[in-house]
């Protein structure tokens, strides 16, 4: 090899270290936590209805700064200390805008331990946040598609990342 092309390489290994540190150096910037539930499951009653038998509503608050989507899922209950497992949601997920409140209601199971409403929420991400978001979505999905030697594509995803959350136990 002459010296001209190991300079080359010389430079070259060095500019990729130096554009791997800044984008490391860049993404730890911009990392954004987590978003953290800020809303409100509270009980509002139980009632008996003559179809459905008992009946509980609830109320869902939204202190969040953006649209929350909430799934509401079948009834846990408490068995001794463990509770029964997380059935899929139903499909009419509910969309709360920021500072609104919703209700819903739920069958109260028949029975008579402690239970309590799993719900599947999330915030739709906005600025930065959403910048990030969609820069890692495409980030682990080319990365797969690399490894299977496809092409990258971007995809443009506007889902929403949910998390899972319970309202309060109760007991009868």
């Amino acid at each position: 090899m002459s010296l001209r092309k190991l300079k080359l390489k010389g430079w070259l290994v060095f500019a990729t270290f130096v554009l791997l540190t800044i984008a490391v150096v860049i993404t730890g910037v911009l990392t954004v936590s987590a978003p953290k539930p800020s809303f409100q499951i509270l009980l509002l009653g139980v009632t008996n209805e003559p179809a459905l038998g008992q009946v509980a509503s609830f109320s869902v608050s939204n202190y969040g700064s953006s649209r929350l989507s909430l799934c509401i899922c079948p009834p846990q209950v408490k068995r001794l200390r463990d509770w029964s497992p997380v059935q899929p949601p139903r499909p009419d997920c509910m969309y709360i805008e920021r500072g609104d409140v919703q209700t819903f209601e739920v069958s109260v199971p028949d029975d008579p331990n402690a239970w309590r409403v799993p719900v599947y929420w999330g915030y739709k991400p906005f600025g930065l946040r959403r910048v990030v978001d969609i820069g890692r979505y495409n980030w682990n999905i080319n990365r797969v598609r690399l490894e299977l030697g496809r092409s990258p594509l971007f995809i443009w995803n506007s889902q929403v990342d949910l998390r899972l959350g319970y309202g309060p136990e109760i007991t009868k």
